[in-house]
């Protein structure tokens, strides 16, 4: 279907612009680049994901919020070359695995830049965390606690400890949520503490014990958080909780925010990370100005540092008319998101060459039926309007640096894409 020349896509992504038609990301063009390295390739750049990080550190500074410090959320890209950026400008990470901890250490980092959060805990991963002298770990539950402390007891450890708090905020509309009614995640937050309940419970425990030392809170409400009020609501909650812990004579230190600070991957706008920023000031520092505030971010800082590139194989047309282009990888293999979680990624063609404007649906190359790019399912379908197509061009999804890495399959026995890394200068 042609549509009219002016309806082009409109993106905003770090170091990507056109140059005669011809799309350059970090100042490489990249249908040269993947003349020599081929598709379908991530194409990802340090200097983004530095960009990112400063960007968010910069913006809490800003706003007053200090002491603070950002941790990179490993499992949204385990890429050792992704964590030796983030330990060059002395990030910490959260961790939630052996193996995650392991690719930490690996890139020269001490256990002590590690905040270990896993949920489910088993009594090696704890063994390990202690042994390599991570900086916190979260306790998640009752059971939790007692096997910290138990794996502490045993190797004669002493370990700083946060309590994962669940401030019962219902996200809606958002995927991967971590707090409400049906999360697995987390402590609920209690009324008071007069009564019991598995907070008071955890908490006078971790300050009566001479192997867990209680340092402060930790929530994490959810990724890609579009609505501020939202985020409000659930730090709103937590000042209530560190106002109660105060009035009883409970010092807390150490506030980790977790993240769920969004980047752009549809044409709306979203909220900036100033708005967040803001409320964390607004709503906690003002009031507990010596607290610690730690934020954990993995989408925000690893999203806009990478593109996916692909060349189209073939363009077929389907029972109503529609123009479907067909890559050379599939989205089990690529962006699982796009099955997954439904992400809607900005779109672009390497070369603009001045033709015509169609729409198109674009599919991935295996036969499975949902292997195809339609992040809205309640349409039939799902069009984007491209500059006609032709077999062989390349095609590239924006935003493609979180969770692509980490959720990737070998489905149908398919390979990877390759991972191209264009490397700081200077």
């Amino acid at each position: 279907m042609e549509i009219d020349n002016n309806q082009r896509p409109v993106t905003n992504f770090p170091l990507l612009k056109r140059t005669r038609g011809r799309l350059e990301f970090d100042g490489e063009d990249i249908e040269d680049l993947l003349n020599e390295i081929g598709t379908p390739s991530f194409i990802f750049s340090e200097k983004v994901l530095e960009m990112q990080y400063y960007s968010l550190i910069e913006c809490f500074a800003k706003w007053g919020i200090k002491p603070f410090e950002l941790a990179f959320s490993i499992k949204s890209n385990p890429d050792k070359r992704i964590i030796n950026v983030f330990n060059r400008v002395s990030s910490l990470f959260e961790a939630t695995s052996i193996g995650e901890m392991e690719q930490i250490l690996n890139s020269g980092t001490s256990g002590n830049k590690i905040i270990y959060t896993n949920a489910v805990k088993t009594a090696k991963s704890i063994r390990f965390a202690l042994e390599i002298g991570v900086r916190y770990i979260a306790i998640d539950s009752l059971s939790d606690m007692l096997r910290i402390e138990d794996e502490a007891k045993k190797g004669n450890f002493t370990i700083n400890v946060l309590i994962r708090v669940n401030p019962l905020v219902e996200l809606e509309n958002i995927l991967f949520s971590c707090s409400g009614m049906t999360s697995k995640i987390g402590i609920v937050i209690p009324m008071n503490l007069e009564e019991a309940s598995e907070f008071k419970q955890i908490l006078l425990h971790c300050i009566e014990s001479k192997i867990l030392s209680y340092e402060g809170l930790h929530v994490h409400l959810g990724s890609q958080i579009e609505d501020i009020t939202i985020y409000k609501k659930g730090l709103e909650k937590i000042k209530g909780l560190i106002s109660l812990l105060k009035e009883c004579g409970i010092k807390t230190n150490v506030l980790d925010i977790g993240g769920g600070f969004p980047v752009q991957y549809k044409q709306e706008p979203i909220e900036k990370i100033s708005s967040f920023a803001e409320i964390v000031k607004i709503t906690i520092k003002d009031s507990f100005p010596e607290l610690m505030i730690i934020a954990e971010s993995g989408r925000y800082l690893t999203a806009p540092a990478a593109l996916l590139a692909t060349s189209i194989v073939n363009i077929k047309v389907d029972p109503r008319k529609n123009f479907i282009a067909c890559l050379d990888g599939s989205f089990y293999n690529t962006l699982p998101d796009v099955i997954v979680a439904k992400w809607t990624f900005p779109i672009e063609k390497t070369v603009l060459k001045g033709k015509k404007w169609y729409t198109y649906r674009i599919a991935g190359s295996s036969n499975d039926t949902l292997d195809i790019y339609e992040p809205n399912r309640s349409k039939e379908v799902y069009l984007h309007n491209f500059e006609e197509l032709e077999e062989g061009e390349r095609l590239v999804f924006l935003q493609a640096g979180a969770y692509s890495l980490s959720f990737n399959s070998t489905y149908c026995l398919e390979k990877r894409p390759k991972v191209y890394f264009i490397e700081k200068k200077g």
